[in-house]
């Protein structure tokens, strides 16, 4: 009996192998899927078999790395009255595969120069033509293909108008618009504040650049405010400089490069409480003024979670800074921007309110990202 069941039991596992092997093999070259295939998600109906959902995918192919974006410029001054940024950009850009052609993303824009092309390495190379019909790209042909040994300095001076662009039928929804101002009277309810939030892809309805996520890029931002205010980027604060006609420059670099959906700018009436921790890495809440003595129960745990995320993950928090700010009508929980995380208005809570909610799981989820989702996306 027992013979006849080793038996049995050695049958099955050889006619499992065969079948195994004959579903494995084919006789076929398999061929390659394409990008309609790819993004043709598969979804399971009720009676289990499956069907073909092409109206929703379930994910989107990377954007083709044609150009690379090394670098970005970027000089800001804000139109309060009519919501608009006034902006003087140069980007850095470099052919990854051999190309005579460039867009770059730039939704609503009004161009108030000519854009320039700088080739220190050939001066010969121009830009033959500029398209720019559909107001959400710069299509930009040179004069010759452009390779690997080319770097090409981009300028474009504009006033980025991100409120109307929903009106004009360049994006779809409000919450496309890349750049949000508060306050005044068209929402008395909130201060005067203007924040911004760029995932996946909206961070170009106020700054041109390749606005992909599988792009990386440095850069520098100096943001010209009314000296009442104070305005934070991603990166180190260079310096502040009072101009002396009512208005202050703060100048932010980031030299560790990027995603360009993690630029990130906010402005408003800001108290900085600044906090410590053992490794030399400024570490400070933005708060209004009112609620500057709630900062440190609000955020006191950030050292802490920084502490135990680095033993977690091996290595050491890898930015300049890490700032959090609050800001008035933001619609999401948080946003992990590099080294400058934005936050819903709701984490500002008194002892009471504290007690019963204190968003740290918020907190040490958005500060996660500085890691998985900022240094590798």
């Amino acid at each position: 009996m027992r013979g006849s069941r080793v038996a049995t039991v050695l049958h099955l596992i050889c006619l499992g192998i065969v079948i195994f092997w004959t579903g494995c093999k084919t006789t076929k070259s398999v061929e390659p899927v394409t990008d309609q295939q790819a993004l043709d998600s598969l979804a399971q109906s009720e009676n289990g078999e499956q069907e073909i959902v092409t109206k929703s995918p379930s994910f989107y192919l990377a954007k083709p790395i044609v150009w690379k974006q090394e670098h970005i410029k970027l000089r800001l001054s804000f139109d309060w009255e009519k919501q608009h940024a006034i902006g003087k950009a140069e980007l850095t850009v470099v052919p990854f595969q051999s190309s005579q052609e460039i867009e770059i993303d730039a939704v609503g824009f009004l161009l108030v120069d000519d854009v320039k092309a700088v080739i220190p390495q050939d001066s010969s190379l121009q830009i033959d033509q500029i398209d720019y019909k559909d107001k959400k790209k710069i299509k930009i042909k040179f004069s010759r293909v452009c390779t690997s040994k080319d770097t090409i300095r981009i300028d474009i001076k504009y006033v980025a108008r991100p409120t109307e662009n929903q009106d004009k039928g360049f994006i779809a929804t409000s919450h496309d618009q890349g750049m949000f101002f508060t306050g005044e009277e068209w929402d008395e309810l909130s201060d005067r504040q203007i924040w911004t939030q760029g995932e996946p892809t909206t961070n170009s309805a106020w700054m041109p650049c390749i606005d992909a996520p599988n792009q990386k890029t440095s850069q520098e931002i100096y943001l010209t405010v009314d000296t009442a205010l104070v305005a934070l980027s991603n990166g180190r604060l260079v310096y502040m400089l009072i101009n002396g006609n009512g208005t202050r420059t703060f100048y932010y670099k980031q030299e560790k490069k990027h995603a360009p959906y993690l630029a990130m700018i906010a402005v408003g009436d800001f108290d900085i409480v600044e906090d410590k921790w053992s490794r030399k890495v400024p570490i400070s809440y933005y708060v209004k003024p009112e609620y500057a003595s709630w900062a440190n129960r609000i955020f006191g745990q950030t050292p802490a979670m920084m502490q135990f995320l680095e033993k977690r993950f091996g290595m050491e928090y890898p930015w300049d800074k890490y700032a959090q700010i609050a800001v008035d009508g933001f619609f999401a929980g948080g946003m992990e921007n590099t080294s400058a995380t934005i936050l819903n208005p709701s984490i500002i809570q008194d002892s009471i309110g504290y007690n019963d909610n204190n968003y740290e799981s918020l907190l040490v989820h958005e500060l996660a990202h500085q890691w998985f989702g900022n240094l590798v996306t």
